[in-house]
C-alpha cells in the first residue's frame, strides 16, 4: 500500500490516509464511498471525477497531454482511414484511391468564380494576354468580359499608333508597315479571343470545339454570345480548373532544375 498520494486540488504530496490536504485544506474524495470517477490522462488510474490532479501520478488534468508513446492495446482504435486501407486488396488500389482524393482536393482548391480574386480591366486584360495560347483550363465570366473590354481598348490604341506612324511616313513603305502592324495585331487578337472563348466554354463545362459555331453567320455569333454570358457550371465530372496542368508541370520542372 502506498504511503503517499497527491492532493486532488493542489497536486502536492500528502499522506495516503489523509482525509484533507494540509496545504490547501480541501477534503479528499474517496472512491470507496461511491464518488464518481474518471481516468487519469497519463497513468489511466481511476481517480475522483472532480480531481484537478491525479492522486497517483500528480498529473494536472487540465493540461492537454500529447501521447508520444504507443497506446495500450485496449485503447487502440482503428480509424476509418485504416479500415478503408485494410479493405483495399493491394497497393495499386490504394494508389488509385489516394489519387482520386488528391484530384478532388485539387479541384476544390482550383475552382472559384474567377481566376483573379477581384477581376478588373487591368488584371483581367493581363490574364487574357498572358494566356493567349492556353485552352486547357477555364476562365470566369467576369475575367472574360473585362479582358475582352481591355482587348478592344488595346485595339483602338494600336490603330491610333499605326495611323500616327502613317502620317509621319506617308509613303508606300509607310502604308506597308501600317498594314503589317494591323495584320499582326488582328492575328494576335484572334488567337487571344479564341483561346479566351474556349476557356469560357470550359467554365460552362462545354467542349471548346463549340467555338467553331462562331463561323456560322449571324446565328453562330448570337449563340456564342448567349453562351458566354451564362454563369459558371461546376459538377464533380468537370476536369478543368483555373490552373493549366502543362504550365504547372513546366513551373515545377524549372524549380527543380534551379535547385
Amino acid at each position: 500500500m502506498k504511503m503517499e498520494k497527491y492532493c486532488q486540488r493542489c497536486g502536492k504530496k500528502i499522506m495516503a490516509t489523509a482525509e484533507s490536504c494540509p496545504f490547501c485544506g480541501v477534503h479528499q474524495d474517496r472512491l470507496d464511498l461511491g464518488f464518481e470517477s474518471k481516468k487519469c490522462k497519463v497513468c489511466h488510474e481511476i481517480i475522483p471525477v472532480n480531481a484537478n490532479y491525479c492522486t497517483e501520478c500528480g498529473q494536472d488534468q487540465a493540461i492537454y497531454v500529447y501521447r508520444a508513446t504507443e497506446t495500450f492495446e485496449s485503447e487502440k482504435q482503428v480509424s476509418p482511414e485504416s479500415e478503408t486501407i485494410s479493405m483495399l486488396p493491394n497497393g495499386q488500389d490504394l494508389q488509385v484511391e489516394l489519387e482520386k482524393i488528391r484530384q478532388e482536393v485539387l479541384r476544390m482548391e482550383q475552382i472559384g468564380k474567377n481566376e483573379n480574386p477581384q477581376p478588373g480591366l487591368v488584371v483581367s486584360t493581363k490574364l487574357m494576354l498572358k494566356e493567349w495560347f492556353t485552352t486547357n483550363k477555364r476562365m470566369g465570366r467576369a475575367d472574360f468580359w473585362w479582358g475582352m473590354l481591355g482587348m478592344v481598348l488595346l485595339s483602338f490604341v494600336i490603330v491610333l499608333v499605326a495611323m500616327l506612324f502613317l502620317q509621319s511616313m506617308p509613303t508606300q513603305t509607310g502604308w506597308q508597315i501600317f498594314w503589317f502592324i494591323l495584320r499582326c495585331w488582328s492575328l494576335y487578337y484572334l488567337m487571344v479571343t479564341a483561346a479566351g472563348v474556349i476557356r469560357r466554354l470550359h467554365d460552362l463545362e462545354l467542349p471548346g470545339l463549340l467555338v467553331f459555331i462562331y463561323l456560322v453567320p449571324v446565328i453562330g455569333e448570337i449563340m456564342i454570345l448567349l453562351l458566354l454570358t451564362r454563369p459558371q457550371v461546376l459538377t464533380k465530372n468537370n476536369r478543368y480548373g483555373f490552373v493549366d496542368p502543362a504550365r504547372k508541370l513546366r513551373d515545377e520542372i524549372r524549380k527543380k532544375w534551379r535547385k
